[in-house]
């Protein structure tokens, strides 16, 4: 995109602040999540590219494996340089504790980062799932769309089912990831039964 990206700016910053004044992304403003989703689309589109390179190669081992490497690791970059209000926790349960409406909220955030990055990350490495088998150096896409799988579908579990929030956090986007998670077992348990 050839525009300026947005400020991590609050409302009143517009009103008095210069108008090149910028906080930190490490403090928490209503722009926060957006700002982190820019690198995570400019991600995913990369990761999309490949992934249709993938589907219309005759082998997927003519694609450059470091590419995939590459790629994984800037998806472990962006999960890790989260802001400390947008990382998810997965031993933090919130179920029975009273949140306020902007809680509730990043709650929601920071669960469809997580969602998109282990859900990307799974279909990046879907196709080397089964591939080790004949070259050994696809046992790190094996174990990464694997854990990733299993991270997707914890976090089905982990959504807080006791309040009201939870019926709004189950939409098509989410349950679309949690397919993603089960639809990466399928080729191995189905190449499990075939033996």
């Amino acid at each position: 995109m050839q525009v300026k990206k947005p400020r991590n700016i609050k409302d009143d910053d517009l009103y008095t602040k210069p108008a090149d004044f910028d906080r930190p992304l490490s403090e928490s403003t209503a722009m926060s999540y957006y700002i982190q989703r820019i690198p995570l689309a400019e991600l995913c589109r990369d990761a999309a590219d490949i992934t249709w390179e993938l589907t219309v190669a005759a082998d997927a081992t003519c694609i450059a494996y470091e590419r995939i490497l590459e790629l994984d690791q800037r998806f472990v970059d962006l999960l890790n340089g989260l802001p400390h209000f947008l990382r998810f926790d997965k031993g933090s349960d919130m179920d029975g504790q009273i949140r306020d409406g902007a809680h509730l909220q990043t709650e929601k955030q920071k669960y469809f980062s997580y969602l998109t990055i282990q859900a990307r990350r799974c279909k990046l490495h879907l196709p080397f799932l089964l591939r080790v088998a004949q070259d050994e150096r696809y046992q790190f896409s094996r174990e990464t769309s694997l854990r990733s799988a299993r991270n997707l579908l914890q976090l089905r579990h982990i959504i807080p089912s006791q309040n009201s929030s939870a019926t709004s956090v189950r939409i098509i986007g989410v349950l679309h990831h949690f397919f993603c998670g089960i639809s990466n077992f399928q080729p191995y348990s189905a190449s499990v039964n075939t033996r």
